[in-house]
Protein backbone atom coordinates (compact mmCIF):
# COMPACT_ATOMS: atom_id res chain seq x y z
CA UNK A 1 0.00 0.00 0.00
CA UNK A 2 2.48 2.82 0.96
CA UNK A 3 4.47 1.63 -2.50
CA UNK A 4 1.29 2.70 -4.62
CA UNK A 5 0.59 5.52 -2.68
CA UNK A 6 3.98 7.16 -3.35
CA UNK A 7 3.89 6.17 -6.96
CA UNK A 8 0.40 8.57 -7.07
CA UNK A 9 2.60 11.65 -5.81
CA UNK A 10 3.90 12.44 -8.96
CA UNK A 11 0.21 12.24 -10.98
CA UNK A 12 -1.10 14.22 -7.97
CA UNK A 13 1.43 17.33 -7.94
CA UNK A 14 1.03 17.61 -11.69
CA UNK A 15 -2.56 17.68 -11.35
CA UNK A 16 -2.51 19.89 -8.71
CA UNK A 17 0.15 22.39 -10.45
CA UNK A 18 -2.38 22.33 -13.34
CA UNK A 19 -4.91 23.55 -11.22
CA UNK A 20 -2.95 26.36 -9.89
CA UNK A 21 -2.00 27.54 -13.38
CA UNK A 22 -5.54 27.42 -14.41
CA UNK A 23 -6.17 29.76 -11.33
CA UNK A 24 -3.95 31.92 -11.90
CA UNK A 25 -4.63 32.87 -15.91
CA UNK A 26 -8.11 32.81 -14.59
CA UNK A 27 -6.74 35.61 -12.18
CA UNK A 28 -4.77 37.55 -14.47
CA UNK A 29 -7.38 37.62 -17.12
CA UNK A 30 -9.75 39.15 -14.10
CA UNK A 31 -7.52 41.77 -13.59
CA UNK A 32 -6.93 42.62 -17.23
CA UNK A 33 -10.71 43.21 -17.55
CA UNK A 34 -10.85 45.08 -14.66
CA UNK A 35 -8.18 47.26 -15.18
CA UNK A 36 -9.47 47.83 -18.94
CA UNK A 37 -12.58 48.93 -17.46
CA UNK A 38 -11.37 51.87 -15.25
CA UNK A 39 -9.71 53.11 -18.14
CA UNK A 40 -11.32 56.73 -18.90
CA UNK A 41 -13.05 56.69 -22.06
CA UNK A 42 -11.80 59.67 -24.06
CA UNK A 43 -14.05 60.87 -26.65
CA UNK A 44 -12.30 62.41 -29.91
CA UNK A 45 -14.07 65.73 -30.89
CA UNK A 46 -15.41 65.33 -34.44
CA UNK A 47 -14.13 67.48 -37.01
CA UNK A 48 -16.80 70.67 -37.22
CA UNK A 49 -17.21 72.55 -40.16
CA UNK A 50 -15.93 75.98 -40.61
CA UNK A 51 -17.08 79.14 -40.85
CA UNK A 52 -19.36 80.23 -43.86
CA UNK A 53 -16.72 82.73 -46.16
CA UNK A 54 -18.48 85.49 -47.33
CA UNK A 55 -18.99 86.14 -50.51
CA UNK A 56 -17.56 89.44 -52.05
CA UNK A 57 -16.96 91.05 -55.20
CA UNK A 58 -14.54 92.92 -56.95
CA UNK A 59 -16.53 94.42 -59.65
CA UNK A 60 -18.17 92.73 -62.51
CA UNK A 61 -15.21 93.60 -64.88
CA UNK A 62 -12.05 92.30 -62.50
CA UNK A 63 -14.46 89.27 -61.46
CA UNK A 64 -14.30 88.41 -65.16
CA UNK A 65 -11.37 88.79 -66.04
CA UNK A 66 -10.11 87.05 -62.49
CA UNK A 67 -12.13 83.58 -63.60
CA UNK A 68 -10.92 83.64 -66.76
CA UNK A 69 -7.12 83.73 -65.66
CA UNK A 70 -8.62 80.81 -62.73
CA UNK A 71 -9.78 79.00 -66.38
CA UNK A 72 -6.41 79.19 -67.99
CA UNK A 73 -4.33 77.98 -65.03
CA UNK A 74 -6.68 75.08 -64.08
CA UNK A 75 -6.84 74.24 -67.47
CA UNK A 76 -3.15 74.07 -67.29
CA UNK A 77 -3.19 71.96 -64.17
CA UNK A 78 -5.25 69.78 -65.76
CA UNK A 79 -2.92 68.93 -68.49
CA UNK A 80 -0.66 68.61 -66.47
CA UNK A 81 -1.74 64.96 -65.38
CA UNK A 82 -0.95 63.83 -69.18
CA UNK A 83 2.36 65.93 -69.82
CA UNK A 84 4.95 63.38 -69.81
CA UNK A 85 7.60 66.43 -69.48
CA UNK A 86 6.23 67.90 -66.25
CA UNK A 87 7.55 66.66 -63.31
CA UNK A 88 7.57 67.99 -59.64
CA UNK A 89 11.53 69.22 -60.01
CA UNK A 90 11.24 69.94 -64.01
CA UNK A 91 7.90 70.81 -65.23
CA UNK A 92 8.18 73.90 -68.58
CA UNK A 93 4.17 74.34 -69.08
CA UNK A 94 3.62 74.47 -65.58
CA UNK A 95 1.42 77.38 -64.52
CA UNK A 96 4.47 79.78 -64.58
CA UNK A 97 4.74 79.52 -67.86
CA UNK A 98 1.58 81.27 -68.01
CA UNK A 99 2.14 84.57 -70.31
CA UNK A 100 1.95 87.18 -67.98
CA UNK A 101 3.56 84.98 -64.94
CA UNK A 102 6.21 87.16 -62.39
CA UNK A 103 9.45 84.99 -62.99
CA UNK A 104 9.85 85.32 -59.75
CA UNK A 105 6.89 82.98 -58.92
CA UNK A 106 7.81 79.52 -57.33
CA UNK A 107 7.56 77.04 -60.59
CA UNK A 108 4.22 75.60 -59.09
CA UNK A 109 2.11 76.65 -56.55
CA UNK A 110 1.20 74.58 -53.83
CA UNK A 111 -1.95 72.94 -55.42
CA UNK A 112 -0.15 71.97 -58.21
CA UNK A 113 2.15 70.36 -56.81
CA UNK A 114 -0.30 68.63 -54.66
CA UNK A 115 -1.53 67.27 -58.29
CA UNK A 116 1.33 65.95 -59.42
CA UNK A 117 2.22 64.30 -56.25
CA UNK A 118 -1.16 62.58 -56.66
CA UNK A 119 -0.35 62.27 -60.70
CA UNK A 120 3.07 60.23 -60.02
CA UNK A 121 1.17 57.78 -57.35
CA UNK A 122 -1.78 57.34 -59.97
CA UNK A 123 1.07 56.72 -62.89
CA UNK A 124 1.84 53.30 -60.73
CA UNK A 125 -1.36 51.92 -60.58
CA UNK A 126 -3.33 52.97 -63.80
CA UNK A 127 -2.40 52.93 -67.53
CA UNK A 128 -4.18 55.86 -68.81
CA UNK A 129 -5.39 58.73 -67.05
CA UNK A 130 -7.20 61.71 -67.98
CA UNK A 131 -9.12 65.12 -65.67
CA UNK A 132 -11.31 67.81 -66.65
CA UNK A 133 -12.05 70.44 -63.77
CA UNK A 134 -14.87 72.82 -63.81
CA UNK A 135 -14.15 76.07 -62.02
CA UNK A 136 -17.00 77.87 -60.08
CA UNK A 137 -15.50 81.65 -58.85
CA UNK A 138 -17.00 82.35 -55.36
CA UNK A 139 -15.62 85.08 -53.83
CA UNK A 140 -13.27 88.13 -55.49
CA UNK A 141 -11.87 90.42 -53.40
CA UNK A 142 -9.59 93.12 -53.87
CA UNK A 143 -6.48 95.16 -52.19
CA UNK A 144 -5.02 98.11 -53.31
CA UNK A 145 -1.74 97.41 -53.87
CA UNK A 146 -1.76 93.73 -52.88
CA UNK A 147 -3.65 92.12 -55.72
CA UNK A 148 -6.66 89.96 -55.21
CA UNK A 149 -8.18 86.85 -53.73
CA UNK A 150 -10.45 84.50 -55.21
CA UNK A 151 -12.16 81.71 -53.69
CA UNK A 152 -12.94 79.05 -56.25
CA UNK A 153 -14.64 75.78 -56.14
CA UNK A 154 -13.00 73.06 -58.38
CA UNK A 155 -14.85 70.28 -59.42
CA UNK A 156 -12.79 67.99 -60.60
CA UNK A 157 -13.59 64.60 -62.79
CA UNK A 158 -10.61 62.10 -63.39
CA UNK A 159 -10.69 58.43 -65.52
CA UNK A 160 -8.09 56.21 -64.10
CA UNK A 161 -8.67 53.80 -67.11
CA UNK A 162 -12.44 53.15 -67.24
CA UNK A 163 -12.73 54.19 -63.78
CA UNK A 164 -14.46 57.65 -62.87
CA UNK A 165 -13.37 59.59 -59.79
CA UNK A 166 -15.20 63.20 -58.67
CA UNK A 167 -14.19 65.57 -56.09
CA UNK A 168 -14.90 69.00 -55.14
CA UNK A 169 -12.16 71.33 -53.64
CA UNK A 170 -12.19 74.77 -52.37
CA UNK A 171 -9.23 76.91 -53.39
CA UNK A 172 -8.14 80.02 -51.91
CA UNK A 173 -5.94 81.71 -54.85
CA UNK A 174 -3.85 84.93 -54.78
CA UNK A 175 -3.53 86.92 -58.34
CA UNK A 176 -2.00 89.58 -59.57
CA UNK A 177 -1.68 91.52 -62.22
CA UNK A 178 -0.49 90.20 -65.48
CA UNK A 179 3.05 91.76 -66.54
CA UNK A 180 1.71 92.09 -70.46
CA UNK A 181 -1.58 93.33 -69.92
CA UNK A 182 -2.77 95.43 -66.93
CA UNK A 183 -6.60 94.52 -67.23
CA UNK A 184 -5.49 90.33 -67.22
CA UNK A 185 -4.38 88.40 -63.99
CA UNK A 186 -2.40 85.62 -63.39
CA UNK A 187 -2.24 82.88 -60.52
CA UNK A 188 0.09 83.77 -57.56
CA UNK A 189 -0.45 80.85 -55.19
CA UNK A 190 -2.80 78.44 -54.80
CA UNK A 191 -3.75 75.90 -52.32
CA UNK A 192 -6.97 73.74 -50.94
CA UNK A 193 -8.83 74.88 -48.24
CA UNK A 194 -10.18 72.38 -45.71
CA UNK A 195 -13.43 72.22 -44.40
CA UNK A 196 -12.78 72.95 -41.05
CA UNK A 197 -11.63 75.98 -42.10
CA UNK A 198 -13.88 77.61 -44.32
CA UNK A 199 -16.99 76.74 -46.42
CA UNK A 200 -19.48 78.18 -48.87
CA UNK A 201 -22.57 78.93 -48.42
CA UNK A 202 -24.84 76.42 -49.64
CA UNK A 203 -26.90 78.23 -52.43
CA UNK A 204 -24.80 80.85 -54.12
CA UNK A 205 -24.81 82.38 -57.91
CA UNK A 206 -20.93 81.94 -58.59
CA UNK A 207 -19.35 85.49 -59.66
CA UNK A 208 -17.59 83.02 -63.02
CA UNK A 209 -17.78 79.45 -63.82
CA UNK A 210 -16.54 77.39 -66.96
CA UNK A 211 -18.33 75.07 -68.76
CA UNK A 212 -16.30 71.73 -69.59
CA UNK A 213 -17.61 68.07 -70.70
CA UNK A 214 -16.20 65.34 -68.73
CA UNK A 215 -13.52 63.03 -69.77
CA UNK A 216 -14.78 59.84 -71.14
CA UNK A 217 -13.52 57.25 -69.71
CA UNK A 218 -11.41 54.56 -71.17
CA UNK A 219 -13.19 50.96 -71.64
CA UNK A 220 -11.39 48.25 -70.97
CA UNK A 221 -10.96 45.43 -74.16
Amino acid sequence: MKLRETRNHPRLTIFLCFLLLVAMVAIIFAIVDYLRDEQPVVEQPSAQPGPIIAQETAGAEVDRAVGAAVEQYQTVLDAEWIDPGCWLSHCPNSSWAIRGTPPERALLTKAERGNLEARDDALQRFQRIAVVSTIYVYSVKASPGKGVEAIVSVMTNKCYDNNRISSTDIHRMFLAASSVNAKEYVVLADEVISPETGRLTESYVPLYSSRRDKPPCFVQK
